[in-house]
């Protein structure tokens, strides 16, 4: 019985089991919103409100330091800083309209599970003799599985959706876990014979064989799942929040691989200067921020082609690609608040079907914004119309946010 207990075939499974049945724990025992209540919880020093979690995990992270002292590195502290980073990342990259503070279990809890989740993975594959890089495609893709199935129950179950994003969050915290063994347990071990994050030949059994090129590729994957699934979580969209990030992996994967030729690295390297800089360029340098073009899922924003994507255009002309939805809950306009200093434009898609969730069925109405504590108007049109009115009002020296569902 001993020995059952301590296989960490075992320890796998009762784990995997467990990231299924507790969000389902949680729910039936209403723990959700105490998790909530907890991630809130602060007290007073001077003038200043500071979260009981955040002292915690700080004291959780100086204890760990207290009992490995022995073991401490500049290399170990160094990955350690990088793998917060990776986390650090995570939470950017993803759940935007949620507005949670860094430190938030709920919004942490798939790191942090998936990230435990690898580790022990990480400790069944490898006492089975497996390759490192056997061991990041193996961890990954039954996280992968398990995220899935969890997923699907939950669809049966609690009458929720399948959500892609949550599965993205989860494939991003074995990232952070397999950075976490192999860099600071291992020391970076890994790298030890160098860097070959592309195929010296134009063999592709390089990305399953060298460990660095397979955890960076394995990463970039992850990340495009979670950047870009997180502004398509509409259930209606499902597949383009499978097939886009694929897709975009794919492509990226290949200029990489390819640009073993000089003459594809240097029309990669133009590329992506023209996919970062332009956007870039055009926001900061060209103070003529309208909208040029507005179609059925096409937006030109200052020169700028946003095809699919819902964008937010803020007040001093910046704009981020936002969730794509119809309707806005209460946590929403709540975020989108924040932003909103006068003037509010929604633009309701070609049809004009979406912009719901205002406390008035009405295309103009004013509502009292809890982040100024002020009213502000709100327009709500087509958005071919809602452009029309944005640019109008831009030009005119307006203070105005829009938010333009391009459907």
């Amino acid at each position: 019985m001993k020995k059952l207990i301590y296989s960490r075939t075992v320890q796998l499974c009762i784990f995997s089991g467990l990231l299924i049945v507790t969000p389902f724990l949680m729910l039936l025992n209403y723990l959700q919103p105490m998790i909530k209540l907890a991630s809130n919880a602060t007290f007073s020093v001077s003038e200043y409100e500071i979260p009981y979690i955040v002292v915690i995990g700080l004291s959780i992270i100086i204890l760990v330091f207290i009992l490995n002292r022995k073991h401490i590195t500049l290399y170990r502290c160094v990955a350690f800083t990088a793998v917060l980073s990776l986390w650090v990342l995570g939470q950017n990259s993803s759940d935007w309209y949620f507005s949670d503070h860094f430190y938030d279990l709920q919004h942490n809890w798939h790191y942090i599970a998936y990230g435990m989740f690898s580790i022990l993975c990480y400790r069944l594959f490898t006492q089975k003799g497996f390759s490192n890089s056997k061991v990041m495609i193996l961890t990954l893709v039954s996280a992968l599985g398990v995220s899935s199935f969890d997923e699907i129950v939950q669809v049966f179950i609690s009458n929720r959706i399948f959500d892609i994003g949550d599965i993205a969050k989860d494939c991003w915290g074995v990232i952070i876990g397999l950075a976490l063994v192999y860099f600071v347990y291992e020391q970076g071990k890994i790298i030890s014979n160098g860097i070959h994050l592309r195929a010296r030949s134009y063999s592709l059994r390089h990305y399953v064989t060298n460990s660095p090129a397979t955890l960076f590729h394995l990463a970039l994957f992850a990340y495009f799942l979670l950047s870009i699934s997180s502004v398509i979580t509409t259930s209606s969209y499902l597949s383009y929040a499978i097939t886009i990030p694929v897709f975009t992996w794919l492509a990226f994967f290949l200029l990489f691989h390819f640009s073993r030729n000089k003459i594809v690295l240097i029309l990669s390297i133009i590329l992506m200067i023209i996919i970062i800089g332009y956007p870039v360029y055009r926001v900061h340098f060209d103070k003529n921020h309208t909208i040029r073009t507005c179609s059925r899922r096409f937006v030109d924003y200052a020169g700028i082609p946003i095809p699919f994507f819902d964008i937010m255009v803020f007040p001093n002309g910046h704009f981020r690609i936002v969730d794509k939805k119809d309707f806005f809950n209460g946590r929403d306009l709540s975020t989108i608040g924040k932003y909103v200093k006068d003037i509010l434009v929604i633009g309701t898609g070609h049809k004009g079907q979406g912009g719901k969730g205002l406390p008035m069925d009405t295309n103009h109405q004013f509502i009292y914004n809890t982040s100024s504590s002020r009213m502000i108007q709100v327009i709500r049109q087509p958005s071919v119309a809602a452009c029309k009115t944005y640019n109008r009002l831009i030009i005119n020296g307006k203070n105005v946010l829009l938010v333009l569902h391009n459907e």
